[in-house]
């Protein structure tokens, strides 16, 4: 990998880092942007391209979210229990989607930008309804539902499979917008979630192969090189964007998630095309 492309993945993976921390989406729709051209320098064929991107992505995402969720998940009752009861969920639901689906090659490149590009304007849709509504300083319930438990635990762990970005995305609107949890529980759970999710999912990736071999250092399908200049800035902004983030307005806290998720639409469509 080019010596003048690892400064720009210690960028990158700072900027993640502190979106992740900061939103509590965990930084995977930085890492599944970076990652590909990464893995192309590093000898990645195209065929492994897309499930390569996804274990890294979701290794990247582990380290930034486990540096700042454990304070979180330590400190209350509740985000416990909303990280073990849609964690479990959301972890069966992603290894079984990572088995069958991507890393089987059943999952094409144009399949994975257009998902990636429909989750993410479905959720801008569903956060623009909810500030427009003024909702979003509103604690209206405090009561995790086992519907709700599945609900989040499923799509999660569907989004994280077969997108890489850990299903924070999906977590923090689902609780937010939907079960209406105060936006702060709502993202101190997502990290608690992705972490755990996203553990696993690395640990099934490490044990993978490609399809194609490559000589750059690897772990099964995660890239010793990428997780070695990601992982460890991006814990640092993870932890400095959490610490932000906890001085916020809850509905400045909506609405540059919102900012974000447009950002990331407008730079994957420039990307594709």
């Amino acid at each position: 990998m080019s010596e003048l492309f690892l400064p720009a993945l210690f960028i990158w993976g700072l900027i993640a880092g502190f979106l992740g921390g900061l939103l509590g989406v965990g930084g995977g729709m930085v890492f599944v942007l970076v990652i590909p051209e990464a893995a192309r320098r590093l000898g990645v064929q195209e065929v492994d391209l897309v499930s390569v991107t996804i274990a890294n992505s979701l290794a990247c995402t582990f380290f930034t979210t486990f540096a700042a969720g454990v304070k979180k998940f330590a400190s209350d009752n509740l985000i416990r229990k909303g990280v073990l009861s849609i964690g479990i969920f959301s972890t069966i639901v992603s290894l079984l989607v990572l088995h069958f689906v991507v890393n089987a090659g059943l999952m094409s490149k144009t399949f994975f930008d257009v998902f990636f590009i429909i989750i993410l304007l479905y959720l801008m849709l569903r956060i623009f309804f909810r500030i427009r509504k003024n909702k979003t300083a509103v604690e209206e319930t405090l009561l995790l539902k086992p519907n709700g438990v599945l609900l989040a635990g499923f799509f999660s762990g569907v989004v994280s499979a077969l997108s890489g970005l850990g299903g924070g995305i999906v977590i923090v609107p689902v609780l937010h917008a939907m079960l209406r949890f105060p936006i702060r529980v709502a993202q101190s759970i997502s990290f608690g979630v992705i972490a755990f999710s996203t553990f696993f999912s690395s640990i099934f990736n490490l044990l993978e192969h490609p399809g194609k071999e490559f000589e750059s250092l690897h772990l099964g399908l995660i890239l010793i090189p990428v997780i070695v200049s990601i992982a460890p800035i991006s814990m640092v902004g993870s932890l400095l964007g959490s610490w932000v983030s906890g001085r916020m307005n809850s509905k400045w806290s909506a609405i540059l998630l919102f900012a974000f998720f447009l950002f990331t639409l407008v730079r994957k469509i420039i990307y594709m095309y």
